[in-house]
């Protein structure tokens, strides 16, 4: 075959598919975004199914322990006395240098070899607590809502002759970063790193609880919602009378209880629009042919409150911006 027949079959190959894209083109745009939003919903509801079901896998061997743990810290706890309260001015590296030389001290002595352990001193929402085999053990006790919720444990201990500190066992869940706070901060300053995964452990604990009470409280108001392990990533949408909102609040800091970025979109369901067409169509087609309104009052007030406070006053900004476009 010539090579002017090649060309001509290769130019006519794009206009044969023409068809299938007009065909495609003559798809009702609703029904293609009403596919596509159920499509995406199975696809959620599926991974966090499975979403689940790994936190649960991969958390196991944290139960398992953390129970082993809180066995040991609960025997050293009845072995001794109140402990001391310290200041937070008291708390440093040099105090945390004593308490290791109390450890090897104490683990050296024949008679108090055997020992469990026992409670030494508290410092905020720490407890400090010699153990048995020259380590040092912290329980993390974090709060929401002024409630204590459940305890964490590490273990730190030495490696002679640099007398490196180590963390030797802990119970902290996985998806908090452990491992990169300790690489980070253990050998510059041990009890800086023992402050970092106290307010990582406070902050965690109070993401959690915020969506808890958000679900206690305003469960039925609320649709989609969805959450990453350590809560750094939050996702939810309102369904309102005459709009449909959807929430987004990130956390770039692990450390922290508020978020760093939050998006709050709404469509209106109250077009004049759609007043005057005869099919008014379900909500989620309604809501794809509206334009998305940025409610950055709504995004200001997340910053500032608590979900479970701030949600009153977020439906209010949620509903006035949606009468402004209406």
């Amino acid at each position: 075959m010539e090579e002017r027949d090649k060309r001509k079959i290769s130019e006519r190959r794009p206009h044969a598919q023409r068809p299938k894209r007009i065909h495609a083109d003559t798809t009702p745009r609703e029904d293609e975004h009403e596919v596509s939003l159920e499509a995406i919903r199975a696809r959620i509801s599926g991974l966090q199914e499975r979403h689940l079901q790994l936190r649960e896998t991969l958390s196991k061997p944290e139960k398992a322990q953390g129970a082993k743990l809180a066995q040991e810290f609960d025997e050293a706890r009845a072995n001794s006395s109140e402990g001391t309260y310290l200041e937070s001015s008291s708390w440093n590296d040099a105090l945390l240098e004593t308490i290791f030389e109390q450890a090897y001290s104490e683990n050296s002595s024949e008679s108090e070899r055997n020992d469990t352990g026992r409670l030494l001193y508290h410092i905020g929402r720490k407890a400090i607590f010699i153990l048995s085999n020259r380590r040092i053990g912290i329980e993390f006790t974090p709060a929401f809502s002024e409630q204590e919720q459940e305890r964490y444990y590490c273990v730190l201990t030495t490696k002679p002759p640099s007398n490196k500190i180590f963390v030797s066992k802990d119970n902290i869940p996985f998806y908090l970063n452990l491992r990169e706070i300790e690489k980070t901060h253990l050998q510059l300053s041990a009890t800086n790193f023992l402050d970092h995964v106290d307010s990582h452990l406070q902050a965690f604990v109070c993401r959690r609880g915020q969506i808890l009470g958000l679900k206690q409280l305003h469960g039925d108001s609320i649709g989609d919602l969805y959450h990453s392990l350590p809560y750094n990533l939050i996702t939810f949408s309102l369904d309102e009378p005459t709009c449909k909102a959807d929430v987004e609040l990130a956390f770039d800091n692990l450390a922290s209880e508020y978020p760093t970025r939050c998006t709050v979109l709404v469509w209106s369901l109250a077009h004049p629009g759609r007043k005057a067409s005869g099919r008014r169509g379900t909500r989620s087609q309604q809501a794809s042919q509206a334009a998305s309104i940025k409610v950055s009052k709504a995004e200001e007030l997340l910053r500032m409150k608590l979900l479970p406070d701030a949600y009153d006053d977020l439906v209010k900004e949620i509903q006035a911006a949606a009468m402004a476009e209406a």
